[in-house]
């Protein structure tokens, strides 16, 4: 073996081009593995990165086993048998989030974490018109649009990020001013043994943020303990809880507006909308910006 590497990356695509750049940026330069002989980005990797190499076809547990950190792609799954004796032998496995929570560790930006089976695509990106409406400086990204790393090239107060259960399985650094999960169904089964550890990787962004959103008509979303907690729904809410109530969207017994003037249709919408709302007031956007959002919005 010619060379030893302290940092492999693992997984090409936008996100591994994501995490090389920020790497090389930090005067790293790390070997990138990726188990497709053709991994999409190569050409670019080659391209603005020549003094990077790239090892196609498989994973060398030789390099692996020698490394200081391997961060990996949400597409590869940390029970790959080279990942897991690399993991074993207590090197440290994380995703491109969590070297994007350690950069934020010291900033003043909020980040707001959105995950859930479905629906998360849509909060994620009403959160970020409700930004854009109050004019904060804001940036939307993470399994949504553009990969974390890349949003810290244009630094922003607010960060309303779309997370999956892959990259949250490699996540423990996050610092959320409030993070939501919308729903928990079977998904991904192919990759957990049941749907309880598809739950917990899920949950485990609970852990990471200042506040706490769950759908009090999914039970599955409820956090394993009690913490700074509220949640929406479509029913009438109790104390300070988002929900409906004679027909007007309201946070406990304040009126916010008429379900009749928002743009989006269906029930699931309204509770995605619903949820949307409750995260945005989180980061102290007005209620104004909720309302003219929620009245354009069609998704």
């Amino acid at each position: 073996m010619a060379q030893q590497y302290s940092h492999i990356v693992l997984g090409l695509g936008a996100t591994g081009l994501s995490v090389v750049r920020y790497l090389c940026d930090q005067g790293i330069t790390p070997l990138v593995m990726d188990s497709r002989e053709q991994p999409p980005g190569a050409d670019k990797l080659a391209a603005v990165f020549p003094e990077v190499e790239l090892m196609t076809g498989g994973f060398d547990c030789r390099y692996l086993v020698q490394a200081q950190q391997i961060v990996i792609s949400p597409g590869i799954s940390i029970e790959t048998p080279e990942v897991r004796a690399a993991f074993d032998m207590g090197i440290e496995v994380i995703g491109d989030v969590e070297l994007f929570a350690r950069e934020l560790a010291n900033s003043s930006a909020a980040v707001i974490g959105i995950t859930g089976s479905n629906g998360k695509s849509t909060v994620t990106t009403l959160v970020g018109e409700m930004a854009a409406a109050a004019d904060l400086s804001y940036a939307v990204g993470g399994n949504i649009g553009i990969p974390v790393l890349d949003l810290l090239l244009d630094p922003k107060e607010l960060y309303v990020l779309e997370l999956s259960s892959f990259q949250l399985e490699t996540t423990h650094s996050l610092k959320c001013i409030a993070a939501t999960c919308l729903n928990i169904s079977e998904d991904h089964m192919d990759r957990y043994s049941d749907l309880e550890s598809y739950r917990q990787a899920k949950l485990s962004l609970y852990e990471q943020s200042k506040s706490i959103l769950f759908n009090r008509e999914d039970p599955l979303t409820l956090p394993n303990s009690p913490m700074n907690q509220n949640s929406f729904g479509l029913d009438v809410p109790k104390v300070d809880a988002w929900g409906i109530a004679e027909g007007q969207i309201v946070q406990g017994s304040s009126v916010i507006m008429p379900i009749s003037e928002v743009a989006l249709v269906g029930s699931h919408n309204h509770a995605n909308l619903i949820a949307a709302m409750a995260l945005a007031t989180s980061a102290d956007i007005a209620k104004e910006y909720l309302i003219e959002v929620a009245k354009r919005f069609k998704g």
